[in-house]
Formats: C-alpha cells, sequence, structure tokens
C-alpha cells in the first residue's frame, strides 16, 4: 500500500462544564498560557471534546516554516515525494 500525507490545520472544540472553570480558562489564556499549560492544569482530557472535520484545511509551506505538508510514501514506507524541507 501506499499513502499520500497531508498537513493539515482542523480546530477542535472542548465542553467548559461550568462558569468557575470558564472564568480559570479565560484567565490563563490573558496570562499566556500555552494550550498545553491549560490541558495539563485544568484536566482537559476528562473534558468532551471533538474535532471539527468541517474545518480542515490544507497547510501551506510557509505556515510550516517550509516543512513539507505533502509527501507520498511508497509501499516502504518510504517518502519519494514531498513539497518542502
Amino acid at each position: 500500500m501506499w499513502y499520500l500525507d497531508v498537513k493539515q490545520t482542523i480546530w477542535e472544540r472542548i465542553a467548559i462544564n461550568s462558569e468557575d472553570d470558564y472564568s480559570k480558562i479565560v484567565e490563563m489564556l490573558k496570562e499566556g498560557k500555552s494550550i498545553e499549560n491549560i490541558y495539563n492544569e485544568y484536566n482537559m482530557d476528562e473534558c468532551e471534546s471533538e474535532i471539527l472535520y468541517d474545518t480542515a484545511t490544507e497547510m501551506d509551506i510557509n505556515d510550516n516554516d517550509e516543512n513539507s505538508t505533502i509527501e507520498l510514501l511508497d509501499e516502504n514506507m518510504q517518502t519519494v515525494w514531498k513539497n518542502g524541507k
């Protein structure tokens, strides 16, 4: 089997269960905390979330530090073509 890998951007929607939790997340964002920090501090793994597949858009190499966003792989999973570094 061969593969065409395409890097995309996509939105994820995470349910916030209470107004108190919402306020805490707002403060974390205002403090400049990363989403990773918020996930860890708020324990978002336990929250209901959904990937919004209809928001998927192909990523341009200019938005990926000139790294590939499209790669063609052969049956040995070796890259035979890519559109960036």
